[in-house]
């Protein structure tokens, strides 16, 4: 899928080129010394939504999903929102070794479906939610999600 040709206009040379292309360099390329990289992939539609009827991906193209596959076989943690995560059914991933964050402020996650049964899924909540025992979780805020 990452074969998705592409028009190159900036940064120069312009041209034509693929996805796979345009993130190789993602795959090889090493950050500085102690400073992680992070990447970003959102779609939205021209009026701001990022879902319809509860899923993001029938915003996409084959484009989009191309950019979004590059992105991820270069991440070690993917950060999905829940309702994300449970409109569009994620599972275990398809890549050995990749985790799955699922960032909630309410704690109302499915933590028994294959994404957590696989190892692969935890969660990313705020210290006031409750969270089921067993399932491993990173705290990030005190009363709602705090990234930073």
């Amino acid at each position: 899928m990452s074969d998705v040709p592409l028009e190159r206009l900036y940064p120069p040379p312009a041209g034509r080129t693929t996805v796979a292309d345009e993130y190789a360099v993602a795959r090889t390329a090493r950050p500085p010394a102690r400073r992680p990289r992070v990447g970003v992939c959102m779609i939205a539609s021209i009026d701001g939504a990022t879902a319809v009827a509860g899923r993001s991906g029938p915003l996409g193209n084959r484009t989009d999903r191309a950019v979004l596959s590059a992105l991820r076989e270069v991440a070690d943690v993917v950060l999905v929102g829940a309702g994300t995560a449970a409109g569009e059914g994620y599972g275990a991933p398809r890549r050995a070794g990749l985790r799955i964050g699922v960032v909630t402020n309410s704690g109302r996650v499915d933590v028994t479906g294959a994404l957590f049964a696989s190892g692969a899924g935890f969660l990313v909540a705020p210290e006031r939610v409750a969270v089921p025992l067993g399932v491993e979780v990173v705290r990030a805020g005190v009363a709602e999600v705090d990234l930073a």
